[in-house]
């Protein structure tokens, strides 16, 4: 009876020991694993974020760089149209020259125009002296009467652009023109 007792306390114990022992490995075991479940989500979770990021900043780039790309290329071609647009008017000046049939709705155009006119338009002065003879009590005398006579021509847009354009007015206008173009 004393010795079945001490088995019963030894067995108890073995048992508790053993149970312990087995829940303790049982919850390091899960433990575990759940640590291991929690990094492998982390890592993943990570490496998501990381690709993500990644994937954001090179389509940032990317659309930067597009941008930046159409940007320049909008300039270049704003400017190209600008120039082609300067150098077409001119070029435009200098062959209707002869001609005088040039046609445009340019604003620059019509100032060279207007300012050229006001510079090539001439005004003539004309003075004639006119004598009148009297003659009262035998005494003769003589009046001399001055007339002077402005004659300034009507002004139009198409002075510069005469037959026989010069090469002064030539040069005129094409300051006026490229000054006001710029």
């Amino acid at each position: 009876m004393k010795y079945s007792k001490i088995a019963l306390i030894l067995f108890t114990l073995h048992y508790y020991y053993y149970y312990y022992y087995y829940y303790y490995y049982y919850y390091y075991y899960y433990y575990y694993y759940y640590y291991y479940y929690y990094y492998y989500y982390y890592y993943y979770y990570y490496n998501y974020y990381y690709y993500y990021y990644y994937y954001y900043y090179y389509y940032y780039y990317y659309y930067y760089y597009y941008y930046y790309y159409y940007y320049y290329y909008y300039y270049y071609y704003f400017y190209y149209y600008y120039y082609y647009y300067n150098y077409y008017y001119l070029y435009n000046y200098f062959t209707t020259c002869t001609t005088s049939t040039i046609t445009t709705t340019s604003i620059s155009y019509i100032i060279a125009t207007t300012m050229t006119t006001i510079i090539f338009k001439t005004t003539t002065i004309t003075t004639t002296t006119s004598t009148n003879t009297t003659t009262t009590n035998n005494t003769t005398s003589t009046t001399e009467t001055t007339i002077t006579t402005t004659t300034t021509p009507t002004t139009t847009t198409t002075a510069p652009y005469t037959s026989t354009c010069s090469t002064f007015s030539l040069l005129i206008c094409q300051f006026y023109y490229t000054w006001f173009n710029r």
